[in-house]
């Protein structure tokens, strides 16, 4: 008898003798598999048998390995996947412009959005632990937004001259649970792979994985691995210091972590910025 249990969106198979995976038929993701191939990257999965309705891959069984470890190959392989595909583009002044004002919109709604936030809670008499922890760490999240604007505004500085620009295919969402680590490395959920700025999957790395790795010395791995221009730095430093909205779940304490989680977040990413700028600085002179 088949033994049946479920992983996120997928089903694992038991039969006694072999476990396999089994998922929804993604129509798009086999033109991805296949530039993959042509281009010699081989750490995916490629399935044992899909039809119109389901793909099925082999289960792997994972060694145990540190979080340190996993992110070090990690950066290794997005390097590697980013050396094998990169291309230069032809960029418009209007796809530049574009690219600028969203983020200049994005930044600008969440400064609203805190601000707001700001106001409603210092009317508050007795503030509540979330509340408390937000206004403690205010200040941080308008100075994140602001070495957000500054670094888009060098970012548009500089591309404005520049006639092509450089694209890779990423991965879309990169984290410590998208690489399956056996005798063999893979990487997988490639649904949101596509053409775009080597850095979206640095920033999508980061943001899933801040808490659980050590950015400074991976960013110096990478560039070791794939150096970035300063452009993509000026773009990835944009990103990374937008923070996120905070999720309310109407409970103080859920309430109250997710706000740590932010405080958090902007610590370890200020310290960041800042260390790398100055290290920047020194390499400019």
């Amino acid at each position: 008898m088949n033994k049946i249990s479920y992983l996120k969106s997928v089903k694992v198979i038991d039969n006694g003798k072999r476990k396999i995976v089994l998922k929804k038929e993604n129509h798009t993701i086999h033109e991805v598999y296949n530039l993959l191939e042509n281009r010699k990257f081989e750490y995916y999965l490629n399935p044992i048998y899909r039809d119109n309705d389901y793909e099925i891959y082999p289960y792997i069984k994972e060694i145990d390995i540190s979080k340190s470890d996993k992110s070090i190959d990690l950066i290794h392989i997005m390097s590697l996947l980013h050396n094998k595909t990169t291309s230069y583009e032809e960029i418009s002044l209007d796809e530049i412009k574009k690219i600028y004002e969203d983020i200049i919109n994005e930044i600008n709604m969440k400064y609203e959005y805190y601000l707001k936030l700001q106001d409603e809670y210092e009317q508050h008499i007795n503030m509540t632990p979330k509340e408390l922890l937000l206004m403690k760490n205010i200040s941080k999240i308008y100075y994140m937004l602001k070495l957000s604007r500054d670094n888009i505004e060098l970012f548009y500085k500089n591309i404005e001259t520049e006639n092509h620009i450089r694209k890779v295919q990423i991965h879309g969402n990169l984290s410590l649970s998208h690489i399956l680590e056996s005798e063999d490395k893979y990487i997988i959920s490639w649904g949101n792979s596509r053409k775009d700025f080597p850095i979206v999957d640095l920033v999508n790395f980061y943001k899933n994985n801040y808490n659980d790795i050590d950015i400074k010395s991976l960013y110096e791995e990478y560039n070791r691995k794939y150096q970035l221009n300063n452009i993509e730095k000026h773009l990835f430093f944009s990103l990374i210091n937008i923070p996120k909205y905070i999720v309310e779940k109407n409970d103080y304490y859920l309430d109250t972590l997710e706000v740590k989680k932010i405080v958090d977040y902007l610590n370890k990413t200020i310290e960041f910025t800042l260390e790398q700028n100055k290290e920047n600085q020194e390499t400019d002179k």
